[in-house]
């Protein structure tokens, strides 16, 4: 099942997904700027600014794009004995592939309204991070290495549109507030990017692995007994209610079609593909 509507979040973060895929795969800031979505104008207003300072703090790097928005398929092995699962696969897809000052790296795209100083919490967790592993492991599949995962981070501004007051008789237009945008963009730019590279060792790699190996057994026996076991401390994770929350409390159903619908596949982000051989 999925919701109908997505929370405002997630449709601000498939707007800046889908400039940036524009802007990697034809390094043209106007293609990107033309990037249409769901959102209001003045996310798409902070959307444009946020694109112009990346535009102007990274374009003169030496980025060699190979593949973008790449869809993976591997085997899912046990890492102690090498068996290979007979139920499931990892499969993913990948922000994307590059060359970046002559080496090649896996690039992960994210947006954050937290604090990206170098050094920081931010940064600190993603030794944490177990996202990681399993792409370097569906990058492995397509036949590449790669030297460190880049992390390309843009944070978010908390400016928000201006309203009519006693001291401003209309409200703000989309245009006016984009320009602000930009202005408080260009005076702190390392406020809103930055870059850095995670390195995954070898034995943290054996790790993950056999923590996926442990998820995909545990959904067995879940499966087998049919029961799964909730995760409340999921409930409230992103500062706001789960988009099921209210089906969980007994006080909405999913046979609600104004809220949610039933997807035609368990993972619609990815298409049909099959295990390279």
């Amino acid at each position: 099942y999925r919701p109908v509507d997505r929370a405002h979040p997630l449709r601000f973060g498939s707007l800046w997904h889908s400039m940036q895929e524009s802007y990697w795969k034809t390094h043209d800031i106007d293609a990107a700027l033309a990037v249409e979505g769901e959102c209001d104008p003045f996310d798409h207003a902070m959307a444009r600014a946020l694109m112009r300072g990346y535009h102007a703090r990274w374009a003169d790097e030496k980025i060699e794009t190979l593949a973008i928005e790449e869809q993976f398929r591997a085997e899912l092995v046990n890492p102690d004995t090498g068996a290979k699962s007979r139920t499931f696969i990892l499969g993913g897809q990948l922000d994307g592939l590059a060359i970046v000052n002559g080496r090649k790296v896996l690039v992960e795209r994210k947006t954050t309204a937290q604090s990206i100083e170098a050094g920081g919490t931010y940064w600190r967790t993603l030794v944490l991070d177990g996202q990681l592993s399993p792409y370097i492991d569906g990058v492995r599949s397509l036949g590449h290495e790669v030297e460190s995962v880049m992390y390309d981070v843009v944070r978010k501004l908390a400016i928000r549109p201006l309203e009519a007051n006693a001291k401003r008789a209309v409200p703000e237009t989309p245009d006016e507030y984009e320009a602000r945008c930009v202005e408080a963009i260009a005076k702190e730019p390392d406020r809103y990017y930055a870059r850095g590279a995670v390195v995954r060792l070898q034995e943290e790699e054996v790790e993950a692995r056999s923590d996926r190996w442990q998820v995909a057994k545990g959904i067995l026996f879940a499966e087998g007994i049919g029961r799964f076991p909730r995760n409340v401390d999921a409930c409230m994770r992103w500062n706001r209610p789960c988009d099921f929350f209210d089906v969980c409390c007994g006080v909405a159903s999913l046979d609600d079609a104004s809220r949610f619908r039933k997807a035609a596949t368990p993972h619609e982000e990815l298409a049909p593909k099959e295990i390279p051989s």
